[in-house]
């Protein structure tokens, strides 16, 4: 007699494993709100650089001219006039916005200083004391305009620098601005930080130098300049 072997069941059909190792028992496997979350910042981040771009575009107009204004209440900076505010010729005429939102013009209708710092400029730190000093004593009777050279310095880094030397700015008498293109830095003929301009009501240069200005030195500046 024949025997009938016994007849193999079917094999089910593996399930693929998941890709990457198993979790051990106990272990949890790694969420994914993590990974989503890291998406979404960097999605957001770049959002938020296109939106910049976007708004510079806008502001800058397609074919409009260099320092017009972009429609905002605040002008843009404007640079006219003679440039390389010499000693007894005529300033530059700009008209400056700073950084609290107001406007500085030259000339000023009264005696101005035009001073070339940047926030990381040690050496600058003495005359911007001698500025505030100065400010504190005379007041508006003197326009005084501190322009961060350096086109790398962040805003909140401008104002960090007058904040650590306690120095208060952003009024009518002591403003601050931050030159993005080189145009005042080109018009006044700045080649160096420290570089100080004092003009007369009527916009003639009557002092300039390119090193820490000390208080008595800026008063006999200002004396050329017609101030008591």
């Amino acid at each position: 007699m024949h025997t009938r072997r016994p007849q193999r069941q079917p094999s089910r059909p593996r399930r693929p494993a998941p890709p990457g190792p198993r979790p051990r028992p106990g272990q949890r496997r790694p969420a994914l709100w993590p990974w989503l979350a890291g998406g979404l910042g960097v999605l957001l981040a770049i959002g938020l650089v296109a939106l910049a771009v976007q708004r510079n575009g806008q502001a800058a107009g397609a074919g409009q001219p260099a320092g017009a204004a972009a429609g905002g209440s605040q002008p843009a900076l404007q640079v006219g006039g003679p440039a390389g505010a010499a000693v007894g010729h005529s300033s530059p005429i700009v008209t400056v916005p700073t950084l609290a939102g107001g406007t500085f013009r030259l000339p000023a209708g009264r005696r101005a200083v035009v001073y070339f710092m940047a926030a990381w400029c040690e050496s600058c730190q003495a005359e911007a004391q001698a500025l505030g000093q100065l400010h504190q004593r005379v007041g508006d009777r003197v326009a005084i305009l501190a322009v961060d050279a350096d086109p790398s310095d962040l805003p909140a880094q401008t104002q960090a620098f007058f904040r650590i030397i306690g120095v208060d700015v952003g009024g009518p008498g002591y403003q601050v601005a931050r030159d993005h293109d080189g145009l005042l830095v080109r018009a006044f003929a700045a080649q160096a930080l420290d570089t100080t301009v004092v003009v007369d009501p009527k916009g003639r240069v009557v002092y300039r130098d390119a090193v820490p200005t000390d208080l008595a030195t800026l008063k006999a500046a200002l004396s050329k300049a017609g101030l008591a």
